[in-house]
């Protein structure tokens, strides 16, 4: 069943909205702007492939190259195609150092971020490669200094009894389900809320046990199935009284008055506002839907093997993301203290201390 696409960030308008402002945008010069367009243009169509994969850019990540490239404009006094070393130069380690700073202040702060340097240095890159085409030494001149490496800051997450918590603090059938699902499934939030009442069914999982399984249509990487068993016995009581919900039938499937309602009816801004309230009030910290998926890859990280992650998060296999949660979660730590404990252990099978044997 087709269904429209519902994009939560409002990505299509705002791109719309900042194309139209490039064009008459007088901090830049005029052959900046065209070839700004020229190249989102190219990346929308999937045409500027540079010296990646050909393939199409998101409307989401067009605003970012637009933002971007536009701040970079600004301290570039030459066309883009006459562009030279010392003006990268200049404006890499002047994000780098400070001294080339936000338009305004957000968050407080008027400095970039590591991951915003190091996401300029990359959009940088791959531009500079659109623009110079098959002149690798140029290309080499201009950015292969440029580091483009950055340290994953440590993450900020929560464990099953934290979720526990978040959820029955919300008040509601429908903000215990959701809190749920975004534990137990990670989902991106333009995952989430594209999921319809006929993407759900309960059925028995490999073991007997009566399992939710939802099918994740729109995804950043490829649609999806996964299953969510802590999640389970909320969504079934909220199926029960949602507006255009109804019983759970012997297939599994929802009879519902309206099956392609969403699961979800809170907008996006409903649900930030009520996880700011929640994190003031249980955790004493910052709450936002990404935290959810951090806290979710972290607790499976510790169940599943690589494939696996991937598989329910929607990584491309090989994806860096998974070492980054399997060594949050302390299961490779857990694993060398039970295999060292397990060389020490003495004749009779008990594992002995490491002062033990030095005694």
């Amino acid at each position: 069943m087709s269904h429209d696409y519902i994009d939560p960030h409002h990505y299509g308008v705002n791109l719309q909205r900042e194309l139209r402002r490039l064009l008459k945008d007088e901090t830049i010069m005029p052959e900046h702007r065209r070839t700004i367009l020229r190249y989102v243009g190219e990346c929308r169509s999937g045409r500027a492939g540079g010296r990646g994969a050909k393939k199409r850019i998101s409307e989401g990540r067009c605003l970012k190259l637009i933002y971007n490239l536009r701040r970079f404009g600004m301290e570039v006094p030459v066309p883009f195609e006459e562009i030279k070393p010392e003006h990268v130069e200049h404006f890499v380690l002047g994000i780098e150092d400070g001294s080339i700073r936000k338009l305004r202040p957000i968050n407080g702060t008027w400095e970039y971020t590591p991951d915003t340097i190091t996401d300029y240095k990359k959009v940088i890159r791959r531009f500079l490669g659109w623009l110079i085409g098959r002149d690798t030494a140029r290309f080499h001149e201009l950015t292969g200094w440029i580091d483009t490496s950055c340290e994953d800051p440590e993450l900020k997450t929560f464990g099953l009894d934290d979720a526990k918590r978040l959820a029955v603090a919300s008040g509601s059938t429908e903000g215990r389900a959701l809190i749920m699902l975004m534990f137990d499934g990670g989902f991106r939030p333009t995952e989430l809320l594209n999921v319809r009442l006929d993407d759900i069914r309960f059925q028995p999982d490999d073991q007997g046990h009566d399992t939710l399984f939802v099918r994740i249509r729109y995804s950043k990487t490829k649609p999806r199935t996964i299953s969510l068993p802590l999640a389970t016995d909320a969504v079934r009581q909220w199926v029960l009284r949602h507006p255009c919900g109804g019983a759970v039938n012997t297939q599994g499937l929802v009879e519902a008055r309206d099956r392609s309602a969403m699961l979800v009816r809170l907008p996006y801004s409903g649900i930030r506002k009520m996880l700011t309230r929640l994190g003031k009030t249980e955790l004493s910290e910052r709450l936002y839907p990404y935290r959810f998926r951090h806290a979710s890859a972290t607790f499976y990280a510790s169940h599943l093997t690589e494939y696996q992650m991937c598989a329910r998060y929607g990584w491309v296999m090989g994806s860096k993301a998974v070492r980054r949660y399997v060594d949050h979660s302390g299961v490779l730590a857990v694993d060398t203290a039970s295999i060292v404990r397990a060389n020490l252990a003495s004749g009779t099978g008990r594992p002995r201390d490491v002062w033990d044997q030095a005694a």
